[in-house]
C-alpha cells in the first residue's frame, strides 16, 4: 500500500491487523505513535512536496463480530441448549484463540403468524443480544429461548438476516431497532472496525430462500406487511461485507436446510478451497460447539478477502488531515498468487497470510 502523505484509519471496515508503519528510506521523517487512536503518525518536513509512504501488512483477521441467528422453533431446543452450554468453554475461547478481538450476539428466527405458515403465537424474528464482548450477556440471552410452533417446514431465516443488518422492523411483528448505545450499525450493532460473520443455525430450509435452489417456498401474503426477499437480505448482508456460515441440524423426517445454507455461504463469499462454509452439526446439534470454532478457523485461514485502506481524520484538532492525502495505491502482494486482482486502492480476493 502506498500513501501520498498520510492520515489513515488502520483496518477500518476490514477487521484486518495493521502493524506499525515504516517510512521508505528516502523519506526524511520520523514516527510518532502518540495519538489517542493508537495509529502511527508521520511528521512531514516543511516544503517536502509529495511524500510517498509504503505500508506493508499481513492479511489476517483480527477483529470480528460473530452473530448467531438461531432457529427457535420447537424442534431446535436441543441445538439451542448445546450452543448455550458450549459457549463459554468451547466457542468463545476457541474463536478468540484464532481471532483475538471477537464479539458475539444472538438473534432468534421463527415464522410469520400468518396462515398457512404459523400460529398467532409465533414471531418471525427476535433480537436477544446485540454484539457484545461480554460472554455472560450472550449466555443469558440463550436462557429461556422461545419455542415457537409453525405450520409449514420452511422458516423465516431470510427475514431475520435482513433485520440484523438493517434494524428496519416490519409491520406489527418486528419493531424497529432502538439504535446502538455503544455505537455500531443495524439491529445487531456490528462494530465499525470488525468483519461481520453471521452463523445461521437451523434444521429447516428457508421461506423466500435462494431462487432456484430446492426446496423452494415463497411467502404469498402482502398484508399487513410484505416479508423481505432473499435478494433484499443478500443485498443488506453484502452492504456490510458480512460472511454467512451455515450450521445445519439433521432431521431424517424433514427437509434438509443444507442446500439453502450452502448457497447463502456462496452468495456472501464465505468459501474456502473446499467450497462453501456450511456444515452438518448432527441430529441434536451435538457438534455445534466445535462446529462453530472449526467454521471460523476455516474462514480465517482460507477465505479470500478484499483489502483496502480507509483515509480518516483523527479528531482532536481543527485541521482535516485527509486533505493532505492525494491518493492511496495498492501496489503489490507477496506471494503474487495470494491475490486475485489489484486495482486502484484495493487488493481483491486476497488469501489470509498474504503480505500486501
Amino acid at each position: 500500500l502506498a500513501f501520498g502523505v498520510l492520515g489513515v484509519g488502520c483496518g477500518a471496515k476490514t477487521g484486518l491487523y495493521t502493524p506499525d508503519a515504516e517510512l521508505d528510506a528516502g523519506v526524511d521523517g520520523g514516527l510518532d505513535a502518540g495519538t489517542d487512536a493508537g495509529i502511527p503518525c508521520i511528521e512531514v518536513p516543511r516544503d517536502a512536496g509529495l511524500v510517498e509512504v509504503d505500508f506493508e501488512l499481513p492479511v489476517r483477521l483480527a477483529v470480528v463480530d460473530v452473530m448467531f441467528v438461531i432457529d427457535a422453533t420447537a424442534s431446535m431446543i436441543d441445538e439451542i441448549d448445546n450452543v448455550r452450554r458450549r459457549l463459554r468453554d468451547v466457542v468463545v475461547p476457541g474463536v478468540r484463540a484464532i481471532i483475538p478481538d471477537a464479539a458475539f450476539g444472538v438473534a432468534f428466527v421463527g415464522e410469520f403468524p400468518v396462515d398457512p405458515h404459523g400460529p398467532s403465537s409465533v414471531l418471525p424474528y427476535e433480537m436477544r443480544s446485540p454484539i457484545t464482548t461480554d460472554t455472560l450477556v450472550v449466555e443469558s440471552s440463550l436462557e429461556d429461548p422461545p419455542s415457537w410452533g409453525n405450520f409449514d417446514e420452511p422458516e423465516a431465516q431470510v427475514e431475520g438476516l435482513y433485520q440484523i443488518v438493517t434494524g428496519e422492523g416490519l409491520g406489527p411483528w418486528i419493531p424497529p431497532s432502538a439504535g446502538c448505545a455503544t455505537g455500531g450499525s443495524g439491529a445487531a450493532c456490528f462494530r465499525r472496525e470488525a468483519l461481520p460473520i453471521v452463523l445461521v443455525i437451523t434444521d429447516a430450509p428457508m421461506n423466500n430462500g435462494p431462487p432456484g435452489v430446492r426446496p423452494e417456498s415463497r411467502y404469498r401474503f402482502t398484508r399487513p406487511a410484505t416479508p423481505h426477499t432473499y435478494d433484499e437480505a443478500l443485498a443488506a448482508l453484502r452492504s456490510i461485507d458480512a460472511l454467512t456460515i451455515g450450521l445445519g441440524a439433521r432431521d431424517s423426517f424433514a427437509m434438509s436446510p443444507m442446500n439453502h445454507l450452502r448457497q447463502l455461504a456462496r452468495d456472501t463469499g464465505a468459501v474456502d478451497g473446499s467450497g462453501p462454509l456450511a456444515f452438518d452439526i448432527g441430529g441434536s446439534g451435538e457438534g455445534v460447539g466445535r462446529g462453530v470454532v472449526d467454521a471460523i478457523q476455516r474462514l480465517a485461514a482460507g477465505t479470500p478477502l478484499d483489502v483496502d485502506a480507509i483515509v480518516e481524520d483523527v479528531p482532536g484538532d481543527r485541521f482535516d488531515a485527509t486533505l493532505l492525502v492525494r491518493r492511496v495505491i495498492a501496489r503489490s502482494a507477496t506471494p503474487a498468487d495470494g491475490v486475485r486482482e489489484i486495482s486502484g486502492a484495493t487488493f481483491f480476493g486476497t488469501l489470509p497470510g498474504t503480505q500486501v
